[in-house]
C-alpha cells in the first residue's frame, strides 16, 4: 500500500499551502511596515467635518496668518515632514510655523484652502476656510499630483495618478476632477467634457488631463490634455463642459495674477526633463526661464513679475526639495525662496471671503 503522506499528489498539497503561508506572511510584513511609515508621517492625525486643524488657534500662527505669507509642504526631517506649514512672505526663508495637518499638494485662494493628502492607500481632500476649520472632506483613489482653488474660492480643480506616481515613468494615467468648495460636491471629471480641436471634436482613449488652473472667473480654467505624445495646452468652459485645445507643449499651466501668461514646464530634448517657461496668451510667445535643473511641478506666481516652483534633490530619501523664485520675463538666475518645501501657495490678502454654502 502506498503511504498518503508520500504520495505526489499530497506533496503537492503541503508545498501549495506552504507556499501560501509564506505569502500571506509577506503580504502582511508589507503591510504592516507600509501601515508603520503612513502613521509615522502622519503621526495618526485624523480630522473630521467642523474640527479645526491643532495649533491653527495658536498665538504665533495666528500673527503670521494675519500678516501676508506663504503656505507650503513642510519638508525639514522630523515630526512636521510633509505636514501643512506657513511663512511670512517678508522673510520666506526665516522661522516657519507647521500644522499637524498631512499635506501632499495645497492650495489656498480667497479664504478657502484645499489640501491633499495620502489617506489608507487613497487621496484624502480636506476643504478647510481661513479659521483652518475643516468643511468637507472627499475621499479618492490616487496618489496627488495637483491642486488649485479658483480665485473666488468657490471652485477647485485636482489631478490625481492612477497609475504609476510620477509624471517621469511611462504609462502614467491620471484623472482631474472639479469641486464645488462650498457644498463638496464633485462637479465633473475633465474626462466627461467634449474635446475641441481645429474647430471639430476630438477624442481618443489615452486622454490624460492634469494640472488645472483658474482665471478670475471660475466658470473658465486651463489644463493640460496628454494624448499620442502631446501636451496640449487647453481652455475649459465648465458651464457647457467644452475643452478647447489652445496650443501645444504646454504642461501643467498656471495663469498669471492678469490673466495674460501661462507659467509652464517645457519639455526639453533630454528625456523626462522639464525647464520652466512662459507662454503669451495674445502673441503666443514663449519663453524659456534660465533654470536648467529638471522641473516637475505646477508652478505659482509670486506676483505678475515672479513664479515660484519646487526643485527635486535628486536620490534624498525621503523626498526633499526646496522652492525657488525666479524672474518672469527671464532677466535673471532663481534665488532660494525657501529650503525644505513644496507645493508654494501665496496668501496676500488673509482672512477674505471664508467657505460658505452657496
Amino acid at each position: 500500500m502506498t503511504s498518503t503522506a508520500s504520495s505526489p499528489t499530497a506533496g503537492r498539497t503541503k508545498l501549495f499551502f506552504a507556499l501560501c503561508f509564506a505569502l500571506a506572511l509577506v503580504t502582511g510584513g508589507y503591510i504592516y511596515l507600509s501601515a508603520g511609515r503612513f502613521a509615522s508621517t502622519r503621526r495618526r492625525v485624523e480630522y473630521s467635518v467642523g474640527s479645526v486643524v491643532r495649533g491653527a488657534r495658536g498665538s504665533a500662527l495666528t500673527r503670521l496668518r494675519k500678516q501676508p505669507h506663504v503656505a507650503f509642504r513642510n519638508l525639514v526631517p522630523g515630526a512636521d515632514y510633509g505636514m501643512l506649514a506657513y511663512a511670512s512672505l517678508d522673510s520666506p526663508d526665516g522661522p516657519r510655523e507647521a500644522t499637524d495637518l498631512p499635506c501632499r499638494r495645497l492650495s489656498v485662494s480667497a479664504g478657502v484652502m484645499v489640501c491633499l493628502g495620502p489617506y489608507q492607500g487613497y487621496s484624502s481632500g480636506y476643504v478647510l476656510d481661513d479659521r483652518l476649520e475643516v468643511h468637507h472632506i472627499f475621499r479618492a483613489a490616487g496618489v496627488p499630483s495637483r491642486v488649485r482653488v479658483s480665485r473666488d474660492g468657490r471652485l477647485a480643480g485636482y489631478t490625481l495618478f492612477t497609475a504609476a506616481d510620477s509624471y517621469m515613468v511611462a504609462g502614467f494615467s491620471t484623472r482631474s476632477v472639479l469641486v464645488d468648495t462650498g457644498s463638496g460636491a464633485r462637479i465633473a471629471d475633465l474626462e466627461s467634457f467634449q474635446a475641441w480641436k481645429d474647430n471639430a471634436p476630438f477624442h481618443a482613449v489615452d486622454f490624460n488631463y492634469w494640472g488645472v488652473t483658474f482665471g478670475s472667473d471660475p466658470a473658465r480654467f486651463f489644463a493640460t490634455l496628454g494624448t499620442a505624445g502631446h501636451t496640449y495646452l487647453v481652455e475649459g468652459d465648465v458651464t457647457n463642459k467644452r475643452i478647447t485645445v489652445v496650443a501645444d507643449g504646454v504642461e501643467c499651466p498656471s495663469l498669471s495674477p492678469d490673466e495674460t501668461r501661462i507659467a509652464f514646464k517645457k519639455k526639453t530634448d533630454a528625456a523626462r526633463h522639464w525647464q520652466p517657461a512662459i507662454f503669451d496668451l495674445e502673441t503666443r510667445a514663449e519663453t524659456v526661464l534660465p533654470d536648467t535643473r529638471s522641473l516637475d511641478d505646477q508652478i505659482e506666481w509670486l506676483d505678475n513679475e515672479h513664479v515660484l516652483y519646487a526643485i527635486v534633490e535628486p536620490g534624498a530619501a525621503p523626498v526633499r526639495s526646496s522652492v525657488w523664485r525666479l524672474r518672469a520675463d527671464g532677466t535673471q538666475p532663481p534665488t532660494l525662496f525657501i529650503a525644505d518645501a513644496a507645493s508654494p501657495a501665496v496668501v496676500r490678502a488673509p482672512g477674505t471671503n471664508p467657505v460658505s454654502t452657496h
